[in-house]
């Protein structure tokens, strides 16, 4: 699977389908981007979470788009914050606007972007779909909604079920392989952050942020102290999707 995953980045295009970009304030002050795809009039428009590191510029979440147009229907991606990409250039990753990140268990910003497209369409169904890190945001989310949920379907796509189980897995020689490319650019988002906002440094162990060599050890020490957890083992606790939806 990682090999397949590294092959789909290098030879899957960017560039499937044309987007529509929107600002959303958040009642925190910063913005989430989303990225709209305009198909036909329709009964169900899909709501797309991306995974660790991706964007509405994913291949694989092009590919995703390309089918949704193909049937028909309309789509919104939520770009979790610091994964926005630049439309000119599709692998530079845009700053946010407050002292955080993304994390498996933030669940509020989606539950914006739910409620405004809600709010938009009201006679619409929504249909959401993760992948990956944004499966297990979307799984969790359902879960704390429950039977009020304005999501009428989901689907996700290898989800971790179990952030912690995961994690450990992906220290394995393969897994390493696998998360190299993603902790460089998560390295250096937890830095540019730590180096922005004195309220990030006072939380983020930065020398160990520039030593993590594991997605455990960058969770210990730039996104759970972040965001207010007592360590990686605090998130992945409070965060996985399996406590929420009784998988």
């Amino acid at each position: 699977a990682p090999m397949q995953t590294l092959w789909g980045r290098l030879t899957r295009s960017r560039r499937l389908v044309p987007l529509r970009r929107e600002v959303l304030p958040t009642p925190d002050g910063d913005e989430l981007i989303l990225d709209h795809l305009d198909g036909p009039p329709s009964e169900t428009h899909f709501i797309l979470v991306h995974g660790l590191e991706g964007s509405s510029y994913s291949v694989y979440m092009q590919g995703i788009l390309s089918r949704i147009l193909a049937h028909g229907h309309s789509a919104t991606v939520m770009n979790f914050r610091y994964c926005t990409r630049d439309p000119q250039n599709v692998l530079r990753a845009i700053p946010n606007l407050r002292p955080r990140l993304y994390h498996s268990g933030e669940t509020t910003d989606l539950d914006l972007v739910v409620r405004t497209m809600s709010s938009r369409l009201p006679n619409t169904k929504l249909v959401g779909v993760g992948i990956s890190l944004g499966g297990n945001v979307l799984l969790k989310y359902l879960g704390e909604q429950g039977s009020e949920s304005l999501i009428a379907a989901a689907a996700t796509i290898s989800s971790p079920f179990v952030l912690a189980a995961g994690a450990r897995f992906l220290e394995t020689r393969i897994g390493r392989l696998y998360t190299e490319s993603f902790l460089r650019t998560l390295r250096r988002k937890g830095l540019d952050v730590a180096s922005r906002f004195e309220e990030a440094a006072a939380l983020i162990d930065v020398e160990a942020t520039k030593r993590a060599r594991t997605i455990w050890q960058f969770d210990d020490a730039a996104t759970a102290p972040l965001h207010g957890f007592a360590d990686a083992a605090d998130y992945y606790a409070r965060s996985y999707s399996k406590e929420y939806v009784g998988a």
